[in-house]
């Protein structure tokens, strides 16, 4: 994970699922990630497990539009992230957490301008 550009980091601290995190003044960092051909989207989480649980610490997703202004596509908590194949153009994700002593993931598909859950799978 790495320092993100000012815009994506930006887009993050706007949102209010950011807010929480402030208040314990946590940094961000990120990767990029490829979830539909021509565009650049970003997994950012926060730096050094800053207001992490257990096994669950803060997820987005963040894109830039055709004009480059980023947004916030994707919250959810968990510990991973995997891109997996989509019958539509944006990939599809899936976070895994940890609940109730069981590993748990939850799928999440694009429906044009945020990712929504699709489903939630149990792991014995």
């Amino acid at each position: 994970m790495r320092a993100l550009p000012v815009s994506i980091s930006a887009a993050i601290q706007a949102d209010t699922t950011f807010a929480v995190f402030a208040d314990q003044e946590c940094g961000l960092v990120g990767r990029t990630l490829s979830l539909s051909s021509g565009s650049k989207s970003y997994f950012v989480t926060t730096a050094d497990a800053c207001g992490w649980g257990t096994s669950l610490g803060p997820i987005w997703l963040v894109t830039t539009n055709q004009k480059g202004i980023a947004g916030v596509i994707l919250y959810a908590g968990g510990y991973s992230l995997d891109v997996i194949p989509s019958r539509y153009s944006t990939k599809d994700v899936v976070i895994k957490y940890e609940a109730g002593g069981r590993i748990r993931s939850s799928r999440y598909h694009f429906e044009g301008k945020k990712y929504v859950p699709r489903g939630v799978l149990n792991k014995p």
